[in-house]
């Protein structure tokens, strides 16, 4: 595959449309496709993966009920038209 993305955090192979926006706090791979537009925002983990165009990763969620984080895990999935949120998928 041509034109893999590279750097401290992408692991094995990955691509990024040069028109997605991914945190260099998102940590990508193996095997994850980041379709056009798309959003990858800081503290989401995605592997195995295919985020199509204009999806939107939302990373790090703060709870203050439960005094905990929670980051975004998305492990042999596909992203189409939902927005991706605390571990659960919500629709736009």
């Amino acid at each position: 595959m041509k034109n893999l993305s590279t750097g401290e955090n992408i692991i094995g192979d990955v691509f990024i449309h040069p028109t997605a926006t991914v945190d260099s706090g998102a940590k990508l791979g193996p095997n994850v496709t980041i379709g056009a537009g798309a959003i990858v925002e800081k503290g989401t983990r995605i592997k195995n993966a295919i985020v199509l165009e204009d999806c939107h990763i939302q990373g790090i969620q703060t709870s203050q009920a439960y005094n905990k984080s929670f980051r975004t895990h998305l492990d042999n999935g596909l992203c189409d038209w939902l927005e991706f949120r605390n571990r659960q998928m919500v629709p736009d």
